[in-house]
């Protein structure tokens, strides 16, 4: 943590909140040497203005940088949401895939000017199979769920939020043990 730095590409309040609270415990202390302690002699009264001085300069300064980082935090804050909050374009065969490899997915997704809920659901009993949904309304077969997704993206690029919770560039496609190649039955 650099005292007089001001560029800050942090999100974390914590280092500018630290180097406010330096800066003007400096500039307070200085104004107490000053004010508050008594020095009768001319010569030590004088250095002892000229350092209380040589304390408040940096104090005021370290302050302006630390208002500064706030301001940047703030701002990168922002932008980090900003950038959650941006939907990624995936094509309705993708999302008709990742659904159909995984037993249990939720997706969401931008559609009709609002976030809509979209996956699969693994069989709750042996007999049931797979179910895909939309915003609660189940389909039995791929072939029903995809054609739903068509109506809802007709031009063919579904705006996904999420996967799982996640951001799709941190999603991690985990195929089940069954499907792993070199898991082999004899």
């Amino acid at each position: 943590m650099k005292l007089f730095s001001g560029k800050c590409t942090s999100t974390s309040y914590k280092c500018p909140i630290c180097k406010l609270t330096v800066s003007l415990f400096i500039i307070f202390s200085a104004i107490f040497i000053s004010c508050y302690i008594p020095y009768n002699n001319g010569t030590i009264r004088t250095l002892i203005s000229l350092v209380t001085t040589a304390m408040v300069i940096p104090g005021f300064y370290g302050l302006y940088c630390a208002l500064g980082e706030l301001g940047d935090v703030y701002f990168n804050r922002k932008k980090a949401k900003a950038r959650a909050a941006n939907p990624h374009p995936f094509s309705i065969h993708t999302v008709l895939k990742i659904a159909k490899e995984n037993d249990t997915v939720a997706l969401k997704v931008y559609g009709q000017k609002r976030t809509i809920t979209l996956g699969t659901t693994a069989p709750a009993q042996a007999f049931t199979g797979k179910r895909f949904y939309i915003e609660g309304q189940a389909y039995e077969k791929a072939e029903d769920f995809a054609q739903a997704l068509m109506e809802l993206f007709p031009d063919g690029v579904v705006p996904l939020f999420t996967i799982d919770g996640l951001p799709p560039r941190h999603w991690v496609y985990r195929r089940p043990e069954s499907a792993h190649p070199h898991n082999h039955h004899k």
